[in-house]
């Protein structure tokens, strides 16, 4: 939301404006403190021109993830740092994904390569 935020030329008082909502509620959406209702977000699809299915995807894990905490990581046996990644898997291209992917396996393969090393010089 705030890349498109920031693409479109909106400060958060502006985009406040066009949804008819407060500018604290968008300060607090836009920051991570809150989660929008259901008419808000269709609001803010419409006007920053995002998929809803998907915000609506995002807004649903964002409040399971504020009750129940990590818990919900660990039951899917996610690690909480693929979140920070997949916010902007959406904006790639395969190939840009394709290339992400590649440079992750060529660290897997140093780091085992690495700790299989370390654990040779230890005996």
């Amino acid at each position: 939301m705030n890349k498109r935020m920031q693409e479109n030329g909106l400060s958060v008082n502006r985009l406040a404006i066009q949804l008819d909502v407060s500018y604290e509620y968008v300060r607090k959406i836009a920051r991570g403190l809150s989660t929008p209702s259901g008419r808000t977000l269709v609001k803010i699809c419409d006007v920053l021109q995002l998929d809803h299915h998907e915000m609506e995807r995002l807004v649903v894990a964002d409040k399971i993830r504020r009750h129940y905490g990590k818990v919900v990581l660990d039951i899917v046996g996610k690690d909480e740092r693929t979140e920070q990644l997949e916010c902007y898997l959406g904006s790639l291209t395969d190939e840009q994904i394709e290339f992400l992917r590649a440079g992750a396996l060529y660290w897997v393969r140093k780091n085992r390569k690495k700790n299989a090393q370390a654990r040779r010089t230890r005996r």
